[in-house]
């Protein structure tokens, strides 16, 4: 999975900022892992079942965050807001 999320960003990054881009990707995904782990060692040292329970729970709720905006379009008769819109490619590469 690591390998084809690092080919994805070489492909979208412009070519001057693809170091950048990597760096911070990696950078951000070393973090995470720190963090992570730290704060299930916190949670173990609770109770040895609460690591997994919260891990559990924020999977839902970055399911509920990634993909009911989505599936409430399916469902037309309410407007949407426009913070659900998607930001495009084009404007990520404006950014970088």
């Amino acid at each position: 999975m690591r390998g084809a999320l690092d080919g994805l960003l070489a492909d979208v990054a412009p070519g001057s900022a693809k170091g950048k881009v990597q760096a911070n990707f990696s950078a951000s995904g070393t973090l995470g892992s720190f963090i992570g782990a730290t704060f299930a060692g916190v949670l173990y040292a609770f109770a040895p079942g609460a690591p997994f329970v919260s891990a559990g729970i924020l999977c839902l709720a970055t399911f509920a965050a990634l993909f009911l905006p989505g599936i409430v379009r399916l469902f037309p008769g309410k407007p949407v807001a426009s913070s659900d819109e998607v930001v495009a490619v084009d404007e990520v590469k404006k950014i970088l």
